[in-house]
């Protein structure tokens, strides 16, 4: 968590070296998963501040930083037992992630004037989870035991992976941003990696 504040902190410092710096808010919605497949999917949401620092006329720096909120569900998930389906087994579930996010990109303004503008981003991020809750039931041989507990097991390690976005400002103030990230971290339980794709509408000043 450390690191993550001392790179924010450098973050602002360098952006406050820059003369033209635009700040922003944006929100919006995404669609995560943990396992590279979208059968679990659940809609998300993200929330944050961006800023623009320029680099020429062209070429810009983009920094956020958002609270994004990661969900997932599992409906009638076979648990394995020795490699087997146990069909007696199996468990609804339904999971709330609360992460920090930090994504950093260099950006390219394909096109550029007064009334619309389109660029491309690419660079990195950072993520660590600062809470969470699961919440559903498993049956075992017709018997169903119902859970409610919150989950901190992913909280000790940064997240961290490419990031690519797509964004547009309409009469240099409104922003849509279309974005990706894919975590390519390997925490002790490896299933938590996590690919997110999102949309987000905001505000330039």
């Amino acid at each position: 968590m450390r690191l993550l504040f001392s790179t924010v902190f450098i973050l602002l410092a360098t952006f406050y070296s820059f003369s033209q710096i635009k700040y922003g808010i944006s929100s919006g919605a995404n669609i995560h998963n943990r396992e590279r497949t979208f059968d679990n999917k659940k809609i998300g949401f993200q929330i944050g501040v961006d800023g623009f620092a320029s680099l020429s006329k062209k070429a810009y720096l983009h920094a956020g930083l958002n609270l994004i909120a990661l969900r997932s569900k599992y409906e009638n998930y076979k648990v394995e037992f020795y490699g087997v389906n146990d069909p007696s087994y199996t468990i609804n579930s339904s999971t709330s992630y609360l992460y920090t996010d930090v994504p950093i990109t260099f950006g390219y303004k394909v096109i550029a004037n007064a009334k619309f503008g389109i660029s491309a981003e690419g660079g990195w991020f950072f993520s660590y989870g600062v809470g969470g809750r699961s919440k559903g039931s498993f049956t075992y041989d017709d018997r169903i035991v119902a859970f409610n507990e919150r989950t901190f097991k992913y909280d000790h390690t940064i997240n961290t992976g490419p990031s690519a976005a797509i964004s547009s400002i309409i009469f240099e103030h409104y922003l849509i941003r279309m974005f990706g990230e894919w975590d390519i971290t390997n925490p002790k339980d490896g299933h938590l990696k996590h690919q997110i794709y999102g949309l987000s509408m905001g505000y330039v000043f």
